[in-house]
């Protein structure tokens, strides 16, 4: 932000990923920064820019979604009709909010009110960006939603025995353009960087992260010389799926994976990121335990150096140190 300004459109669009950050730890500040972003665009880019637009539908959607307050349809609505003016009909951007209209009719309205609506969003999605992409498949589980909420409604309204109908789903969040152009951090939250103590974590540090709510990854995810003392304890097998008995692989078991680092959803299997990230702090810790060594034979040879007789007393060593 310093070399562009805090008025770049670029610095504006980071501001807006930070507070899409926030949401989960603080739907208050979350909305105000939301709500100061959107100022800002409009006042810079002028109210139907695209991603004013854009702005203006998530923070409708972040308070839609929230206990801030309640958002009409017709919010929705102009949102998409300007942006449809602006972009186009079926422009990605255009039916994103779309798609918030959808849930805004079927929250405010009923199932019948957003049924024809979400079929015509279904259609486009699948024209537009093909029967495969994750947003494709979002809007078309939000049309099974919609779908079994009208039946259920159409049930209700002749006096037949019904079954819960499923949960509401959430507002649809974008970004002007498609994915932000800082990085994937705006799809993650609860962000943990690893940390390098110079002491290994201790049982009562262990304890305390039980009683601090405010930490999202315990203690042993956050110390790369825990994972790397986890990784070296770990059990190892090379082992056959069932049915393809001649073809061998070599992992862990993921539920010995799972308890001894905790990640990922469940201790029925191991997700690649997660794999890559033990293996990345594995290698950094060892890195940082050569520096360590490498520094402590530095010291040693300087003391050495200091009596005139090498590494020290009784070392033998000609005091040479090993290749960088």
């Amino acid at each position: 932000m310093s070399l562009l300004g805090v008025e770049h459109p670029l610095s504006i669009h980071a501001a807006e990923v930070e507070a899409l950050c926030l949401l989960e730890d603080d739907e208050e500040a979350a909305f105000a920064a939301l709500s100061d972003v959107l100022t800002r665009t409009r006042l810079l880019l002028g109210p139907n820019h695209p991603q004013t637009l854009q702005a203006a539908s998530n923070h409708r959607a972040i308070r839609a979604g929230t206990s801030i307050s309640t958002v009409a349809v017709e919010e929705f609505e102009d949102i998409a009709e300007r942006l449809g003016m602006a972009l186009g009909e079926e422009h990605p951007d255009t039916l994103r909010v779309r798609n918030n209209v959808v849930i805004a009719l079927l929250n405010s309205q009923g199932a019948r009110s957003a049924l024809t609506l979400c079929r015509r969003t279904v259609y486009a999605f699948r024209r537009v960006l093909g029967d495969d992409h994750p947003e494709t498949i979002a809007i078309l589980d939000l049309l099974d939603v919609v779908t079994e909420r009208a039946r259920h409604d159409e049930d209700v309204s002749r006096g037949m025995p019904t079954r819960e109908s499923s949960s509401m789903p959430t507002y649809n969040i974008g970004f002007h353009g498609g994915e932000p152009p800082t990085s994937d951090r705006a799809l993650k939250c609860r962000i943990d960087p690893v940390g390098w103590p110079p002491a290994p974590t201790q049982a009562d540090d262990h304890e305390q992260d039980h009683k601090d709510g405010r930490r999202s990854t315990p203690a042993a995810q956050r110390n790369g010389y825990d994972i790397l003392r986890a990784v070296a304890a770990l059990p190892v097998s090379t082992w056959s799926y069932r049915g393809e008995e001649d073809v061998r692989h070599l992992d862990p078991m993921a539920q010995d994976w799972h308890a001894s680092f905790g990640l990922g959803p469940d201790a029925r299997s191991i997700h690649p990121v997660d794999a890559n990230g033990v293996a990345i702090v594995a290698v950094q810790a060892l890195h940082c335990m050569v520096q360590d060594l490498r520094q402590e034979l530095e010291d040693l040879r300087g003391s050495g150096d200091a009596r005139g007789d090498g590494c020290g007393d009784g070392c033998g060593c000609s005091g040479t140190t090993p290749p960088s």
